[in-house]
């Protein structure tokens, strides 16, 4: 290829090399031909040495034709070489080799090794000899893994390696940033060399059914007059078009049963086809959603095939040992297996080379899967067409289906996210400080202001010394996860005694694994786990999901029997099995989330309950703007199983304040349309960023925050978000993709009958607070502001109030009401009980009419809240007062004056936190008590409510005297810039 011939030049003139092309396209043999040529050794990073077997395998043909060497090291090639001579030989084999391979999570232990003490380390002591090092895949990665890989390259410059770095990737959104930090490194330029691989012509089949014309036939003969059904025109059009009803069959089936019009969905046994394949010429890969699908469609065929062809078909996944399936591979590059069923193993890493079909039973869920999938095929120049077939058996392929097919291409054609690198990503500043703090005595090395900066922050360092926490998190900040270094055991308990399967993460854990929970890569159900002192867990026991499992565990005996009432409402027959391998039945994780608020922190993630979401096999349909939309009745039932274990790590995240007007569940659809926009504009994850809504008294909350940290927070350009929300038009996969972000929000879209105008609107509201607080942030960033010190000689008088409803009525509630005088800060709590008013109400107002009296003028933020929550906690009079004070001028609302000075609105909390004023309590800190008092006291009877909400009280008492004190500074601060910008009347004030 010209981009191989290109990369190589950029090599060997020095450079770095950002090279980007799909799977195919020569990568590898462009950066080991430059190593051949010169005889500069290299070290060659891969994701995984198990998902990198092709590559590693073809390196080490090179290295054999050229009498070089390869050696791969990473844990478990120390691991064997333990004993006797066994390390020494393999650091003379790594002083030897021309390329080396290892994995960045090896790395990046052996580097932590080496920070206190260096003679444990083994790969960086050897590292001087080695002069390009190449990270491979590096889409591969998230973008937690980027920083650290980031910050690696930092360390190792630091203590003296600054090798050339080639990187390759398929994609990536922006190499010109990668190629700066680059030449920050290492002090090389880089040049960014892009292509395309080859690919044969490719045919792709949609198999819907047999005889979907006489389906269609028949279907008019049981409706008799189409013009009757009350369904869209383009149903009606479909049923007498048979072009149209070939490509909307599924749609049309649904819509009809959806009327009660009993007809077939059309479907084909993948076996009937696959069995074609075993006399094929080339090799057939079936990709399934689980390994029980996989070795049941190979029990099926060897049953339907000829004995002398059986062989020809084999089951390939991690439950097989790795000799088999090394057996199998070389199988079917000779040619004696032609068919392989396999859920994942194969997707990334092996190349088989005469793979002439990729067939699909049941689509993944995210297109990057599938495009992987699709890349294990016609990687060879002999092979004169390639083919694709979709068999759609999973709740997945149903939903685009029902759309059209129309939807299913759009999906199949979205582009691949692109990896994102940001130089600003503070993960890896948290790496290298770390590092720094540890290494600090053995090396000599000094942590930079911004460094030691956010480990204060952080509370990870005090002085230069870690803290006891810095030493924690120094211990768990692992490459994959932040955790143990090792995974959580799974076992499989069975009659025949315990099988161990592969371990789990800990976020998985957390996540998806949980008592309850279906694991659909074992095809069994998770009934116990096992915990350590410290809430991590160590071990996941797993069952067969039979009826003596079922009854005995009570858990699961209580949430089959309504699975049992919920289907036989819907008039249909209760299968659990089924229902699980359709898709139609599945098991979720509810986390609570405690996101860092103010940027860059820890992130808190804790299993809150497990729930089963069942769907029905009938369907409903709606008709919105002569299209036809269709849609499955679901329930959620809850798992009353105990969740155990928790996952932290640091990310992003950052809360804002909601015009108290808006409607939070047209605010979460909003929302969810952002996000799709996101994936299909900008190529960012449907997971990248997430939300939480919530409203506490007046007050609605949005969190924005990363699972992964990605910085995009910060980084994205929020006004470019704005104008392609402006400027985009939802299609069909739009309908699906909000469905897949958010099921709540799809309700809503479903409830406003697809009004996307709406939904739209929604968006720009949320996307404006969001670009008010940024610009506030960025407007106060670098502003000094001197201020009168506080003092009761002002005469001026804060004011906030906090309501929380203790009933879903919200006749019984607490208000909190604190003021702030310049020197002392008050907090009253009332309870409102039905039409009782508390008998302190005299008494606060009372306290407030002597100030004004004394000629105070108050401050407020958003007089309309705060009037609004009086009102609605019985306190009329105090209303009345403020709203004639507020005609008189003698009150004063912050969040004007900061639409007045700087053209923005944004809540109190965070203009306290731009400004810098020092908070030890948050509006999240209020919230998290109050679900947890709820919560208690919902069981309890009414007399001993008031009992069980004392340490809610304590936490927003403290927090609203802060909060009553951060307004009134923030009063003075936008005074202060009033006068510096010459706004007289503001000034004054």
């Amino acid at each position: 290829y010209e981009h191989q011939l290109r990369a190589l030049r950029e090599l060997e003139a020095g450079r770095n090399l950002i090279f980007i092309a799909g799977t195919g396209s020569g990568k590898t043999e462009a950066w080991f031909l430059y190593v051949a040529r010169t005889g500069k050794r290299a070290l060659a990073l891969y994701p995984t040495l198990a998902l990198s077997n092709d590559q590693v395998q073809r390196l080490s043909r090179y290295c054999s034709l050229l009498n070089a060497e390869l050696v791969q090291v990473d844990a478990p090639a120390l691991q064997s070489r333990r004993r006797g001579e066994g390390l020494r030989r393999l650091r003379e084999e790594v002083n030897r080799a021309l390329v080396v391979v290892s994995n960045p999570a090896f790395l990046l232990q052996d580097l932590k090794r080496y920070a206190s003490s260096p003679s444990r380390s083994f790969i960086i002591r050897e590292l001087q000899g080695l002069s390009l090092l190449v990270l491979d895949e590096l889409d591969f990665y998230s973008p937690r893994e980027l920083a650290l890989i980031v910050g690696i390259l930092r360390i190792l410059a630091e203590i003296g390696w600054k090798p050339q770095v080639a990187v390759l990737t398929a994609t990536l959104s922006n190499p010109e940033e990668l190629a700066e930090i680059l030449r920050e490194i290492n002090g090389r330029e880089s040049s960014i060399v892009s292509g395309e691989p080859f690919r044969v012509p490719n045919r792709t089949y949609i198999v819907l059914g047999r005889d979907l014309e006489k389906l269609r036939r028949l279907i008019l003969e049981r409706v008799g007059d189409v013009e009757r059904l009350k369904l869209g025109p383009d149903i009606k059009r479909a049923l007498l078009d048979p072009e149209e009803f070939r490509r909307n069959a599924y749609k049309v089936v649904l819509a009809l049963r959806a009327l009660g019009i009993e007809v077939e969905v059309p479907h084909v046994d993948p076996v009937e086809v696959l069995a074609q394949y075993v006399n094929d010429a080339g090799v057939t890969l079936v990709f399934t959603r689980s390994i029980g699908k996989a070795e049941e469609l190979v029990r099926k065929l060897r049953q339907r095939l000829p004995p002398h062809d059986a062989d020809k078909v084999a089951a390939h996944h991690h439950l097989v040992s790795k000799g088999e399936r090394e057996e199998i591979e070389r199988r079917a590059r000779e040619g004696e297996v032609k068919v392989i069923c396999t859920p994942r193993t194969l997707v990334q890493g092996i190349d088989i080379g005469s793979v002439v079909r990729v067939v699909h039973v049941g689509l993944p869920d995210d297109v990057r899967e599938y495009w992987q999938r699709e890349g294990r095929k016609g990687r060879r120049r002999g092979i004169p067409f390639t083919e694709t077939l979709i068999f759609p058996s999973s709740r997945w392929d149903r939903e685009l289906l029902s759309r059209g097919l129309e939807a299913l291409r759009k999906w199949l054609s979205l582009p691949l996210e692109k990896a994102v690198v940001n130089r600003d990503n503070k993960y890896a500043l948290l790496f290298t400080g770390l590092f720094k703090a540890v290494a600090s005595r053995v090396h000599g090395l000094k942590l930079s202001k911004e460094e030691l900066r956010l480990l204060h922050k952080l509370g990870l360092a005090r002085g230069r010394e870690l803290t006891a926490r810095g030493r924690r998190v120094w211990r768990r900040l692992n490459f994959y996860e932040f955790g143990p270094p090792y995974g959580v055991k799974r076992v499989k308990l069975m009659d025949e005694g315990i099988e161990y399967l592969q371990e789990a993460s800990h976020v998985d854990v957390v996540e998806k694994l949980q008592p309850g929970c279906f694991d659909f890569t074992s095809d069994f159900i998770v009934t116990n786990l096992r915990i350590s002192k410290g809430r991590w867990v160590t071990l996941v026991e797993e069952e067969r999901p039979t009826y003596y499992t079922i009854y005995k565990h009570e858990f699961l005996a209580q949430a089959y029997e309504e699975y049992r009432r919920v289907k036989a409402r819907w008039g249909e027959e209760a299968n659990l099995w089924r229902d699980y391998l359709r898709g139609s039945l599945r098991s979720e994780v509810i986390c609570t989330m405690h996101p860092p608020l103010e940027g860059f922190g820890l992130y808190l993630e804790v299993p809150y309950k497990v729930v089963w979401i069942v769907e029905g096999e009938g369907a409903r349909s709606i008709v919105v703007g002569g299209r036809t939309y269709v849609y499955r009745p679901r329930r959620v039932i809850d798992v009353p199983s105990t969740t155990m274990g928790r996952y932290e790590d640091y990310s992003y995240g950052r809360m804002y304040e909601l015009d108290p007007r808006i409607d939070l569940s047209l605010a979460r659809l909003g929302l969810a349309l952002i996000k799709v926009i996101l994936r299909r504009v900008f190529r960012i994850g449907l997971k990248r960023i997430s939300y939480d809504l919530s409203t506490i008294g007046g007050r609605k909350l949005l969190v924005l925050f990363e699972d992964d940290a990605a910085g995009l927070i910060e980084k994205l350009d929020w006004l470019k978000v704005r104008k392609a929300v402006e400027e985009y038009e939802p299609d069909e996969l739009d309908e699906v993709l909000i469905e897949s972000v958010d099921e709540m929000a799809h309700v809503k879209l479903v409830e406003i009958g697809f009004n996307w105008d709406l939904a739209r609107a929604h968006a720009l509201a949320v996307l404006d607070t969001i670009i008010s607080s940024e610009k506030l942030r960025l407007k106060l960033r670098d502003l000094e502001v001197v201020v009168p010190r506080p003092s009761r000689a002002l005469k001026l008088l804060s004011l906030d109030v906090l309501r929380l409803p203790l009933t879903e009525d919200e006749e019984v509630a607490l208000l909190f009401l604190a003021t702030y005088n310049g020197e002392e800060a008050e907090c009253h709590r009332l309870l409102k009980e039905f039409y009782l008013i508390d008998r302190s109400a005299a008494a606060v107002l009372q306290a407030i009419a002597d100030y004004v009296n004394q000629g105070f003028t108050l401050i407020v933020h958003d007089f309309d809240r705060v009037v609004a929550d009086l009102e609605a906690g019985g306190l009329a009079g105090l209303k009345a007062l403020l709203t004639g004070l507020k005609a008189d001028g003698r009150i004063v609302d912050t969040s004007d004056l900061l639409l007045t000075v700087f053209n923005v609105k944004v809540g109190a909390d965070e203009i306290a936190s731009y400004l810098g004023f020092e908070t030890e309590f948050t509006i999240d800190d209020v919230r998290r008590e109050y679900e947890e008092s709820m919560r208690r006291i919902r069981s309890l009877p009414y007399s001993k409510w008031l009992a069980f909400t004392q340490y809610l009280s304590k936490k927003t008492e403290s927090y609203l005297r802060e909060r009553s004190r951060n307004i009134y500074l923030a009063f003075l601060a936008l005074r202060s810039v009033a006068e510096c910008r010459g706004m007289p009347e503001i000034a004054t004030r």
